[in-house]
């Protein structure tokens, strides 16, 4: 309800297991906010997902641009499983979306 300038906007995806996959926010992304106040909507848009099959636990929040305060913070409330075809890598945490030539 109040404003808030320059505002860092970020989230982060973990596995299941704790493991910290990414965290991108609008500051290292170079998306500088000068102020927001009342109801407002942002979003993080992706080319594709190559998270490979598994439960992820997605957080998202909202800070001050020197990161010494929180404005909202929803630690890995948000939960979503990624199922992967077949064909695709089986091992690790992402596809790579490679090709093998020889």
């Amino acid at each position: 309800k109040e404003r808030i300038a320059n505002p860092v906007f970020g989230l982060a995806i973990h596995r299941s297991d704790g493991t910290h996959v990414t965290g991108p926010n609008t500051h290292s992304h170079g998306a500088e906010i000068a102020s927001i106040e009342g109801m407002g909507q942002i979003s993080y848009k992706l080319n594709s997902l190559p998270l490979l099959e598994g439960l992820y636990l997605l957080s998202v929040a909202v800070v001050n641009d020197d990161d010494t305060e929180m404005y909202d913070y929803h630690d890995q409330l948000y939960p979503f499983r990624v199922r992967t075809p077949e064909d695709l890598e089986p091992y690790g945490l992402v596809a790579l979306g490679g090709r093998w030539v020889y």
